[in-house]
């Protein structure tokens, strides 16, 4: 199980049987709804393909086609339905959805398009990575953005994404993501 996390250093590094005690609950917290997980994996199934494609274009592990399990269910989700305006399966922001080269206006929202979509967010998750230097920290600036994931690590005094989430400095968002590539393997 622990090869699945080759690519994230920070998990490799855990004993077994835990991976990492908020990783636990945050699996815990996936496994409470079996028919909604089951109802995701199934639409991650059919997704897969494209979003797969895009992933390695752009340089971005596998294992990171699980981050719109905690994002949307992979379900492609429109701005009405979330309160804070994100849509799509990969829930972009219009001003990130923009900045990836997305059109987002009144006769078009191109996060609707999962081939558009998924390639602005390898390339979103890559340029993050370019940053960080860290998979888990590149997770953490998808959710957060860059400037607080900096100031999170600053005020915390370490770049380990699964320790900030324990000291409050970042939200469980990493332990999910890391939870979902568990459950979607």
């Amino acid at each position: 199980m622990l090869a699945l996390f080759a690519s994230l250093p920070a998990l490799a590094a855990a004993p077994a049987p835990s991976l990492h005690p908020v990783v636990d609950d945050a699996l815990a917290r996936l496994q409470a709804h079996p028919e909604d997980l089951e109802a995701a994996l199934g639409r991650m199934d059919d997704a897969e393909p494209v979003v797969l494609s895009a992933l390695r274009r752009h340089g971005v592990p596998d294992t990171l086609a699980a981050l719109p399990l905690v994002e949307s269910g992979y379900e492609n989700l429109p701005a009405s339905a979330n309160p804070v305006g994100a849509a799509g399966v990969w829930q972009f922001m219009p001003q990130t959805a923009r900045r990836y080269g997305l059109r987002v206006n009144d006769q078009v929202d191109e996060r609707l398009n999962l081939v558009l979509a998924s390639d602005a967010a390898a390339r979103l998750l890559a340029d993050q990575h370019d940053a960080f230097g860290d998979w888990g920290l590149a997770i953490a600036a998808y959710n957060l953005g860059a400037p607080a994931v900096r100031d999170a690590i600053e005020d915390g005094g370490t770049r380990d994404p699964l320790a900030l989430v324990q000291l409050g400095e970042l939200p469980p968002y990493v332990a999910s993501v890391y939870a979902a590539m568990l459950v979607s393997e």
